[in-house]
């Protein structure tokens, strides 16, 4: 029984991918290498909205949203520890900065990168303001997670899917990397074999 992942290099399909290798669950990699591809209907029959990652089980359930596939892998793969148990406040912990991850960090990245989607006004200046705005948020946001770190990783000496999340955006974002804490984060990460392949095969910063 096989899973299928539809990704892209340097998307956030990387912590789904991430995720899977952890389970040690097989899986397929199906890349969709241009963005007119998910404009397609054949990929929309899939995904609606268009967009990557896409998980599809073994069972052939489809499971769209980076977040969503990660917690439908940490239901399925409890003894993968993706996330710390049910019922405690490390779980608590880690759901609530996985969600601000993928809430407001995520947004911040699509706004520096994407500047021009978010604005009606198309203008040189508007556009940049966008960008501009999505550095200062972005700045904001590693702030706080500097100040919540406990080092390594969020939890302490526990890695979780969430750490994964924080070094993806992380590595978006230039400024975020000068951050000791931070750095310190990614490093323990990469010590996993199996993220660590997943991280190359995406080609982040090593």
């Amino acid at each position: 029984m096989t899973y299928k992942l539809y990704w892209r290099k340097g998307s956030a399909s990387f912590v789904a991918e991430a995720a899977l290798a952890m389970t040690g669950a097989k899986y397929e990699l199906i890349e969709i290498p241009d963005r007119n591809d998910q404009r397609s209907p054949e990929f929309r029959a899939i995904n609606p909205a268009g967009k990557i990652p896409v998980l599809i089980t073994p069972e052939g359930q489809i499971v769209f949203e980076t977040m969503a596939i990660l917690l439908t892998l940490d239901e399925w793969h409890k003894g993968a520890n993706l996330l710390p148990a049910p019922k405690t406040n490390e779980r608590a912990t880690s759901l609530q900065w996985l969600a601000f991850l993928a809430t407001s960090s995520y947004s911040s990245a699509l706004r520096f990168y994407y500047p021009e989607r978010f604005t009606a006004d198309q203008s040189p200046a508007a556009v940049d303001a966008v960008k501009v705005k999505s550095v200062t948020d972005s700045n904001t946001d590693f702030a706080i997670l500097n100040d919540t770190i406990r080092g390594p990783f969020l939890l302490g000496d526990t890695m979780t899917i969430t750490d994964v999340y924080l070094a993806m955006i992380a590595d978006w974002h230039e400024p975020a990397m000068e951050i000791a804490a931070i750095q310190t984060l990614k490093s323990a990460m990469l010590q996993n074999p199996a993220i660590k392949a997943a991280w190359d095969n995406h080609e982040y910063t090593p």
